[in-house]
């Protein structure tokens, strides 16, 4: 796959932190997968940079991208992204090619020197990568058409909109949707008080409901919308005003090699150790959090509760967390991927107390570990697991998340203990396996394919 930069000439074949290996050293990725498809579909990818062997977006983002070329389908992926930094596995995948254009932003410069300018000016910075990205793909499509462009985890469509009526049909799979965040910042207001500064109350908002309104636009040009749950599809259905006949709900993969379970070993009368992984931000469930270490005092010398994370550009709770009960909560803060998985191998319980999660990739990835889950409703990445290792509570009831964690607690003491994690593995492995996923996401874009230019889809 060469690398190149958008509006460039090539470049070498290799990144700055990976040297190029010669043909015979190349491993053949589609060893062991099944034969191209017939209608293997040519793709224009747009979106996140896939990171393999990272966790979150970046990482499903690869193992996405990834599965896709495995079944034969060709992909060129635009990406705003340092070129340099391009991993060597994308540039090892089958076909096509990726471009790459840096976004021309960085940190502690003027324009970032706090959250909130640092938030706007890496969207727009983005925007503006995006815009090049979109010129490079229009002349590609000219001189070999795509089948389909997919565009991943954003909803806003850059720098081709005008181009929509000859390019190929749209396929767009986000992972959030600013309608979402923005009720969010507004049911916690009261929280927004305490933790951020007047001018970030005025602005955030403002940002957000910019970005909304763009996103309920753009969404309608897509062919088609990936919903990576079915809470998240109904979401976008009501929010924006998307077709339910568009919309397909295909889960996260998750990497079941990377997150895996690992034996432990407590020692006895050893607390049970709760986990949250997450941004400390609106959302969240920060605050139920902090309750809940003082609703199990009584639990004490029993149990652990572990919090992980960092804030957002435009969100910081961080404040919260002085409230914290000391004889049960730690906080550690943000977590590198080795970090990360250190915590799961060392959990007994992971806990997802948001109250708006589309899906939760986190949450998956304890589900591999080995580790049981509490979350709330709202959280999309446990709306099909089983009971046997999954706790869900109505986000609505104050007491809800306190009683889960409880009997989930009970559980893990209980005769049932040795199973729990058997369980949660089985259920990963399940819902979201990389090829499983991978051929789900190749269905819609094939289905997209044939169905039309995006001038049907927007009449």
């Amino acid at each position: 796959m060469d690398v190149e930069r958008s509006g460039g000439d090539p470049e070498r074949r290799h990144s700055a932190r990976s040297p190029p290996l010669p043909p015979e050293h190349t491993p053949d990725l589609l060893e062991g997968a099944r034969r191209p498809p017939k209608s293997a579909v040519r793709i224009a990818y747009i979106g996140s940079a896939p990171e393999p062997g990272s966790g979150g977006v970046p990482g499903a983002a690869w193992l996405i991208v990834e599965g896709l070329a495995k079944m034969g389908h060709e992909i060129d992926l635009y990406l705003d992204f340092e070129p340099q930094h391009i991993a060597i596995e994308l540039q090892r995948l089958p076909g096509g090619r990726v471009v790459a254009q840096s976004p021309s932003w960085q940190r502690d410069r003027w324009y970032s020197r706090n959250q909130l300018s640092s938030f706007a000016t890496l969207l727009a910075a983005r925007a503006r990568a995006r815009r090049r990205l979109g010129s490079a793909m229009m002349e590609a499509n000219r001189r070999q058409a795509y089948d389909v462009v997919y565009q991943f985890s954003t909803i806003e469509v850059f720098g081709y909109r005008s181009a929509l009526q000859e390019l190929p049909p749209l396929v767009v799979h986000p992972q959030v949707h600013i309608a979402g965040e923005l009720r969010a910042w507004r049911e916690e207001r009261p929280l927004v008080a305490t933790c951020e500064p007047v001018h970030r109350r005025i602005l955030v908002p403002a940002l957000l409901g910019a970005r909304a309104r763009r996103q309920s636009r753009d969404i309608r040009l897509a062919n088609r919308v990936i919903g990576i749950s079915t809470t998240f599809a109904e979401l976008m259905s009501s929010d924006y005003g998307v077709d339910p006949a568009r919309i397909r709900v295909v889960p996260n993969p998750v990497a079941l090699q990377t997150f895996r379970p690992r034996p432990r070993h407590p020692q006895p009368g050893e607390p049970l150790r709760i986990l949250f992984i997450g941004r400390i931000s609106t959302r969240k469930g920060i605050e139920k959090l902090v309750r809940l270490s003082h609703d199990l005092d009584d639990q004490r010398t029993k149990v652990e509760l572990r919090l992980a994370g960092g804030p957002t550009l435009w969100s910081d709770y961080r404040p919260l967390l002085s409230a914290l009960n000391p004889r049960i909560a730690t906080y550690i803060g943000p977590l590198n991927p080795d970090e990360v998985r250190a915590e799961m191998d060392s959990a007994d319980l992971f806990i997802q107390p948001s109250t708006y999660e589309p899906f939760g990739l986190v949450a998956a990835e304890a589900m591999a570990s080995g580790v049981p889950v509490v979350s709330s409703d709202q959280v999309g990445a446990t709306e099909q697991v089983s009971a046997d290792c999954c706790w869900r509570y109505c986000c609505a009831e104050p007491l809800a998340l306190q009683a889960a964690v409880r009997s989930a607690m009970a559980a893990l003491r209980g005769p049932r203990a040795a199973g729990l994690g058997a369980s949660a593995r089985a259920e990963a492995e399940r819902l979201f396996a990389p090829d499983t996923v991978a051929a789900g996401v190749a269905e819609v874009l094939a289905e997209a394919a044939g169905v039309g230019g995006n001038r049907q889809a927007r009449s």
